[in-house]
């Protein structure tokens, strides 16, 4: 190519470079920073990219001098620096923040194991949620559960600008307070002080208060000093709040069988009450051993030993009170000739008793009525005892005798009156014989028959005098005769 033509092309591409030369592109980089604000100076290029362009500015001026930028003095905000090149110009805008040092809290809390869910971040400064808990808590977060996490040490770990800061939060956990059941009590009122705390039910807390308040200033009543009723403890605290139970005490007072007795009884004197016998005012209602055969404290000599008879009272808690009586029944000596006679027919006895010098004594045929003649009259028939007493001395004697009763003729013609002939006795069992008057055998009935008809073999016999024996369940045997009419 000649010069003219070299000379034309230089021509034809000089505007081209005349126009890049007046475009001048801008690149920026944002960029966004927090600082602590205990920091010292901070030089701001330390943040730059590493192709950023050496040698530009910053704008706004920092306090520090080109990019130094000093918490104390400069201000958080938007810091831009700007770098031109033979290209284009090259910026960076750096966003600071300034962070305040977060401060390490030590804490702790007492909570009750029957508490709901506590939030430990309540307890630091600098929860600011971006944090970690150490051990790590059942919810997952900062809230404890005393029902699921066990208490101990909680660390709370921050990590940013101005370092790693722990806090702690020591967690407690007492059990909720226990004042055991209610109980009732009754001591008796001359026994030394009882323990209400070892009354109550269940497995009670110690460390709580009555009320109200016993004379001992502790659990110990006093049944000489403190008041029946009903006292209460309390147990608590403020984290659990209080909660109570209740002792009803109720005094007994001490049983008084009063005082040993003797006596000297003869066998005629009747029965007597032993518990008159006592001394100093005996409390009623007790239990005399070996038991009378009065099922009671009275004592028939007839019937009861002598010996040593046991009172004993008892009231609620207290020990049993017992007294004693002894009982001595003197003795009557050589009984004296002593027989009974019975007089008179089946429809008339007389009982007469012959012992010497009859004066003496009287009778009885049934120990409560006594009389001083010696003749019973107008009896029916049975088995009666008759009791002898001495008037003037212990003498005393029974004697037991059977006297018959019925009727001394009967009619069988069956017109329902008298058609059968029996003993009238109910009170002891016996075997009637019949017989005719040369001997021969007719009936034979025991006491739970009608009696005999008059018949003898289903035929009947003739009016005549008939004969019996009697065998009566007690050994003894009577006879006699009564007359069959038609």
């Amino acid at each position: 190519m000649n010069l003219f033509g070299k000379f034309c092309v230089a021509l034809f591409l000089m505007p081209a470079v005349l126009s890049y030369a007046q475009i001048t592109p801008v690149n920026t980089v944002y960029i966004s920073q927090e600082v602590c604000a205990s920091e010292n100076f901070i030089d701001l290029s330390g943040w730059l990219p590493d192709n950023a362009i050496m040698g530009g500015s910053w704008s706004p001026v920092t306090s520090g001098g080109t990019g130094i930028f000093d918490p104390d003095a400069d201000p958080a905000g938007v810091y831009t620096y700007t770098a031109t090149d033979g290209v284009g110009t090259y910026s960076v805008e750096i966003t600071i923040t300034i962070v305040d040092p977060p401060v390490s809290t030590h804490a702790a809390t007492t909570l009750c194991s029957n508490a709901g869910p506590v939030d430990l971040a309540a307890f630091i400064n600098n929860a600011s949620g971006t944090g970690t808990w150490l051990p790590g808590l059942s919810s997952g977060t900062g809230v404890f559960n005393p029902a699921a996490d066990p208490p101990g040490i909680y660390s709370y770990v921050v990590s940013g600008p101005c370092g790693t800061i722990v806090s702690e939060v020591y967690v407690s956990v007492i059990d909720t307070p226990d004042p055991g059941t209610d109980s009732i009590i009754s001591v008796c009122a001359g026994n030394n002080s009882v323990n209400l705390f070892d009354v109550l039910g269940g497995n009670p807390d110690p460390g709580g208060f009555w009320t109200p308040s016993l004379h001992s200033g502790e659990s110990e009543f006093n049944p000489q000093r403190d008041l029946e009723g009903t006292y209460t403890y309390t147990v608590g605290n403020d984290e659990c709040g209080y909660t109570a139970s209740a002792v009803t005490v109720s005094i007994d007072r001490a049983p008084d069988a009063g005082s040993d007795a003797a006596v000297e009884l003869c066998m005629n004197s009747g029965t007597i009450n032993l518990f008159s016998l006592l001394g100093n005012d005996p409390d009623t209602g007790g239990t005399w051993f070996p038991a009378l055969n009065s099922n009671s404290g009275w004592f028939d000599p007839l019937s009861d030993p002598a010996g040593v008879y046991t009172y004993r009272v008892s009231n609620g808690s207290c020990a049993t009170s017992e007294a004693k009586v002894t009982v001595n029944l003197i003795n009557t000596g050589q009984e004296p000739r002593l027989q009974l006679s019975v007089t008179g027919s089946l429809n008339y006895n007389m009982i007469r008793v012959e012992i010497p010098e009859a004066y003496k004594y009287h009778y009885s045929l049934d120990n409560a009525i006594y009389q001083s003649s010696n003749i019973f009259e107008n009896l029916e028939g049975g088995k009666y005892t008759v009791y002898i007493r001495e008037i003037n001395g212990c003498g005393f004697y029974t004697r037991d005798v059977v006297i018959l009763g019925g009727p001394d003729f009967f009619t069988p013609n069956g017109d329902g009156i008298n058609d059968f002939w029996n003993l009238q006795i109910s009170n002891i069992g016996y075997t009637v014989n019949i017989y005719d008057r040369y001997g021969r055998p007719i009936e034979s009935f025991n006491d739970a028959s009608v009696g005999w008809d008059g018949n003898f073999k289903g035929s009947p016999l003739p009016s005549a005098d008939y004969w019996f024996l009697v065998n009566f369940k007690d050994g003894s045997v009577k006879n006699g005769h009564f007359t069959l009419l038609r």
